[in-house]
């Protein structure tokens, strides 16, 4: 965790669907953030800064993909370029360095933190997939960059109108060995889907943050057997999916 401020300015927002859009920062000073890991990014007139995971991460210029849910992501989506911002992070725990078969399976916007991962496999030591799943063929995002990253790529959508019909964990364990390990991110109930399906799972959580580096404890997770909570800006965001309880 790097728990720094700073200083950047808007590039570019850019529609990706009716709902996603992608807000390309450019930083004071180089930032290096670990796939899975976030920042937290002010909201101008909002006290609170929000947390994102990056899709790329180059030198000074880091990019999000966001999803228009509320006055504060619309407040994003409409900044103009050359507007100041500050950031803090990287901050969390992002997807650890892992060997051998790898399948990515993400859920709508969730499917932007895999995309982190997936740019950084060039030399990865066994095949990768990518399972992404959607409600319907308008709602499909970095299709072309997961495959430009050289990753074997299936759309699913769950009106069938493009791709495989249904869930991208229903496609993935329908097509991939239960031997390999699985990175998921996206909605609770693709994660709740994708436990105990392979050899190991490893799961990026969401949560509202107030602080994102420990201190506010509005972002804990139960672990299983009451065995406690973890914080997911701390211990996570991402988990190994036998760490914590998915409900």
């Amino acid at each position: 965790m790097n728990n720094r401020l700073l200083t950047s300015r808007v590039l570019r927002v850019e529609p990706l669907t009716t709902t996603v859009f992608t807000l390309e920062m450019e930083t004071d000073q180089p930032v290096s953030v670990q796939p899975g890991q976030f920042m937290m990014v002010e909201v101008p007139g909002h006290f609170l800064l929000r947390p994102f995971a990056p899709i790329s991460c180059e030198g000074r210029r880091i990019t999000f993909a966001i999803q228009r849910v509320g006055e504060g992501t619309e407040i994003l989506a409409g900044l103009e370029p050359h507007t100041p911002l500050m950031l803090r992070g990287p901050l969390g725990r992002g997807f650890p360095a892992v060997e051998g078969p790898l399948v990515l399976i993400g859920g709508g916007v969730g499917v932007a933190p895999l995309l982190a991962v997936a740019s950084q496999l060039e030399d990865h030591s066994g095949p990768v997939r990518a399972f992404l799943g959607f409600n319907r063929a308008a709602d499909v995002i970095l299709r072309e960059e997961f495959e430009r990253a050289g990753v074997e790529t299936t759309i699913c959508t769950m009106d069938g109108s493009l791709g495989y019909r249904g869930n991208p964990v229903a496609a993935a364990t329908a097509e991939v060995p239960s031997g390999w390990t699985a990175f998921a991110c996206g909605p609770q109930p693709l994660l709740q889907a994708v436990k105990g399906k392979f050899a190991r799972v490893y799961v990026s959580l969401e949560s509202h943050m107030g602080c994102g580096w420990g201190v506010c404890n509005a972002c804990r997770v139960d672990r299983p057997e009451g065995r406690g909570t973890l914080k997911i800006c701390e211990d996570g965001p991402v988990f190994d999916a036998e760490e914590v309880e998915l409900k």
